[in-house]
């Protein structure tokens, strides 16, 4: 579809002192005390997009046509247990972690996210290098806002719109499936990962029908939980993430027979579930699926025979 595009001025904010940036006008508008105004102009939609997050990468991959695609991350869009489009992503090339390699590839927009220096970000402003640099979603409604700024950010608002639909049903139809499970009865559920994001995590958690049993307990830092902590939390379920080079199975088997959880509910009813990491630790649109993911192995019973994923 032909579209005809203006100057595209984009007023974007520096979260924390030169951090990210998001558009200065946008109802997503961090408070005032941590903002200070940096304006891209981009005369077109963008044509030589870098990814250097594996979150723009699915994202970006999904929204544009590979050729406005100039190149990747480069540690984990190939590897499948880990990235929703490592297949497509190896058609690719991968942004190295250096500042000389990607202005050498002279790209028009550069995505990253509020992990990446300030150092590095201003070191590509200063070569003439527009950066995007986006706050990670703490949730689905924050994943969803930074779809529709991606999809403006490059001119596709329209797949935006279509990408946030099928989030949409997605969740719709977990919501409906799970509809008649009381708040009283729902399991309580630990993400046994150190390095999973507990707070994605809990909205998963909710839409999915369960508790995270971080919320009740006040936890926010898995620097906080020792065997004692997750015994006296005594969750219903265990979720091992899958990625890929662990063996899943037999971490699973060493939980089950640690005699230091024998009295944990998820361990006395062997409800220690693996989930794609791909998926229940997703900075993308694809993060849907882990809340699917996690309503199927919560209770099964009430997705009989439904397979969503395509």
């Amino acid at each position: 579809m032909k579209k005809t595009f203006f100057l595209l001025t984009l007023a974007l904010s520096l979260f924390f002192a030169g951090g990210c940036g998001q558009e200065k006008n946008s109802k997503h508008q961090p408070p005032e005390n941590t903002v200070k105004g940096f304006e891209i102009t981009l005369p077109k939609p963008p044509e030589k997009i870098i990814s250097l997050t594996l979150a723009t990468d699915e994202i970006l991959v999904s929204m544009v046509e590979p050729q406005r695609i100039r190149a990747l991350s480069c540690k984990y869009a190939d590897v499948d247990s880990i990235c929703n489009v490592s297949e497509a992503a190896k058609n690719f090339e991968k942004a190295e972690d250096n500042i000389e390699h990607i202005v050498a590839m002279n790209p028009d927009l550069v995505f990253t996210a509020s992990w990446m220096s300030d150092e590095k970000i201003q070191q590509l402003r200063d070569a003439g290098v527009p950066v995007y640099c986006y706050k990670m979603p703490s949730n689905i409604q924050d994943e969803r806002e930074l779809l529709a700024e991606i999809a403006a950010l490059v001119g596709e608002e329209e797949k935006g719109v279509l990408m946030a639909a099928e989030m949409d049903r997605v969740l719709a139809n977990v919501a409906e499936k799970i509809s008649s499970v009381r708040e009283e009865d729902r399991f309580t559920v630990l993400m046994y990962d150190p390095h999973g994001g507990i707070a994605m995590f809990s909205d998963i958690a909710e839409k999915a029908g369960v508790v995270n049993i971080f919320d009740r307990a006040g936890v926010t830092s898995w620097g906080n939980l020792s065997k004692e902590k997750i015994v006296e939390l005594n969750p219903d379920i265990f979720i091992v993430p899958h990625w890929g080079s662990r063996d899943t199975e037999k971490y699973i088997g060493e939980i089950l027979s640690d005699p230091g959880f024998s009295t944990v509910n998820a361990v006395r009813n062997k409800r220690i579930y693996s989930l794609p990491s791909k998926h229940i630790n997703c900075l993308s649109q694809y993060v849907v699926y882990g809340v699917d993911d996690l309503a199927k192995a919560a209770y099964p019973e009430m997705f009989k025979n439904k397979q969503l994923r395509k």
